[in-house]
């Protein structure tokens, strides 16, 4: 019955409005507000009136009619929902048309039993893919000899509660299931070789000590060492580690691993967080195109990174991504220009009770998909994927497409150093997916090229958004985010000038005013002057709209 009669309610306000319709009827519309305890669904009903009034130039009055009721009536103050930075209408739905038909299949299954778009999903998807395929071919750049390596780094960004974590595991659960077989299976001779090792390390170490040290001996035991086939652990995935960890760990592991992870850990690391603001991200830079790379040390042997290999697949808060964003070492040095983004749509408070569980057959066959990419052979001599005439007539276009756009006047005149890697980001995407349908020694379809370039596209959109706003943004703008964030994080709902400049060094009180009036433009924060006795100074309180900090 609510709903019947909020539903009716509304059909007229939805309609062309008229000052006189509007108020035979804004009594019996806000009475709907005070219905419901529900604090974001009273902020909706409230925006929606407060649009209506608006639409007929009686905004003053209902926003006084209405705060007077709910003080009378003992209720909180009324708030509209907060705006956002996000150009959230600008987002474009990913075309799922674009994979093939298992793991579209799959993707929309997880998406559904999870409950979340499948923008969502669909990147730590394509990182996991590109996890197990990494390493094991490369795709020919349609016009040189240049070859691409299949890795991604991607990032999804969305608020807490929106169940990244739900989406990641379903996908690495086969990963980590025969991570888990492998190393069952292994475990004797790595043990075996662990120990053999250790013992020839300890025999070299005495016969290079004391009264009775044998050079010949030693050289003897070092060669023994050297010839030692070496048997470790797999590790196909870490959550964080330091650059020099992570070298290590990739050197153990053949010069590959993955980092997917639904927290974002490895932003802290990267920022320096545990090493005083000093992180080396060379090791990223170098294992996204699979560039040489050595770690000298000097207590231990240097690391020497062949061709070394990394996923990134991560999934991050929008503050923890905005901070990434204004990091000058990531920036400066292109390592975000790396990345592909999605920002997916909520759907916080539209969840149900139940959700379809995900078809065990089509489960079975994801999982036996994950395994045949993780039992790929791997050689020095990497089979490279070649494209059909087709396929080049297509790429073509697409990069005369991307070389267009980033011309002085383009789309992407402010994105030009994404943009500059975007194109082996769609021949990497077109590789990973032919290796899901096909032996890397088949030729590359020019349907699989026009799907890798759809999703391409799509991903430009994402970059739009990730990316033109913080490269040329006003300062204001990026004030009024520092602000907001800080507020955010603040156990205050009502806060002075005084204890907001504190919150927010180092900016100054000049520089807050205008971030501050935006930020009451688009709801999340009232200003209010106090009087201070009669001639003492007016000050200002700021009143925090309390579903900013629901949305964290």
């Amino acid at each position: 019955m609510k709903e019947y009669t909020f539903n009716k309610a509304f059909e007229q306000l939805d309609a062309p409005l008229n000052r006189e319709a509007f108020l035979k009827n804004f009594s019996r519309i806000s009475e709907l507000i005070f219905e419901t305890e529900n604090i974001r669904e009273r902020a909706e009903i409230y925006t929606n009136v407060m649009d209506n009034a608006r639409a007929v130039g009686y905004e003053y009055e209902a926003e006084q009619t209405l705060q007077t009721t709910a003080l009378e009536r003992g209720e909180p103050e009324l708030w509209e929902v907060p705006e956002s930075f996000d150009r959230c209408s600008l987002i474009q739905p990913f075309p799922m048309q674009s994979l093939p038909p298992l793991l579209r299949d799959y993707l929309q299954a997880v998406a559904d039993y999870v409950q979340v778009v499948p923008e969502m999903a669909v990147l730590p998807l394509l990182s996991v893919l590109a996890l197990c395929v990494q390493g094991k071919a490369v795709i020919k750049h349609t016009g040189n000899s240049h070859t691409e390596p299949l890795n991604l780094y991607t990032i999804t960004v969305a608020s807490p509660g929106e169940r990244k974590s739900g989406s990641l595991k379903e996908f690495m659960r086969p990963v980590e299931e025969f991570q888990e077989n492998y190393n069952r299976v292994h475990a004797v001779e790595i043990e075996e070789y662990r120990t053999e090792r250790a013992f020839l390390e300890n025999q070299k170490s005495n016969a290079m000590r004391g009264k009775n040290a044998d050079l010949h001996t030693a050289k003897a035991i070092t060669k023994q060492i050297a010839e030692l086939e070496e048997k470790h652990r797999l590790v196909l995935n870490v959550s964080d580690a330091t650059p020099e960890a992570l070298a290590m760990e990739m050197y153990t592991q053949g010069g590959k691993i993955g980092i997917i992870d639904d927290e974002g850990s490895i932003f802290d690391v990267l920022s320096g967080i545990y090493s005083s603001g000093q992180a080396n991200i060379n090791i990223f830079l170098k294992a996204y195109d699979g560039s040489n790379y050595t770690i000298l040390r000097r207590t231990k042997d240097n690391i020497e990174l062949k061709k070394p290999l990394l996923t990134m697949g991560l999934m991050v808060q929008p503050d923890h991504f905005q901070e990434a964003m204004n990091n000058k070492q990531f920036s400066g040095r292109g390592f975000i220009h790396r990345f592909l983004f999605s920002f997916p749509e909520s759907k916080a408070g539209y969840l149900k009770m139940s959700s379809p569980d995900i078809p065990e057959t089509l489960q079975k066959q994801y999982r036996d998909l994950i395994f045949h990419l993780l039992r790929m052979p791997e050689s020095d001599s990497l089979p490279v994927i070649q494209c059909g005439k087709e396929a080049e007539l297509l790429f073509s276009d697409y990069h005369e497409h991307l070389q267009k756009e980033i011309r002085d006047g383009g789309i992407f005149e402010n994105l030009k150093e994404w943009v500059s890697k975007h194109f082996a980001r769609a021949l990497r995407i077109a590789g990973i997916l032919h290796v899901c349908e096909h032996s890397p020694t088949e030729i590359l379809t020019g349907q699989t090229a026009m799907n890798s370039i759809e999703i391409a596209m799509w991903a430009e959109n994402q970059a739009l958004n990730a990316l033109s706003g913080s490269a040329s943004e006003p300062q204001e703008i990026k004030n009024a985010k520092h602000i907001l964030n800080k507020l955010k994080k603040s156990d205050k709902d009502i806060i002075s000038k005084h204890e907001l400049l504190i919150l927010c060094r180092p900016l100054k009180s000049a520089e807050c005013d205008e971030p501050l009036d935006l930020l009451e433009d688009m709801n999340c924060i009232r200003i209010e002057i106090i009087k201070n006795g009669e001639r003492g100074k007016p000050k200002e309180r700021i009143k925090v709209n309390p579903l900013i900090k629901l949305n964290q």
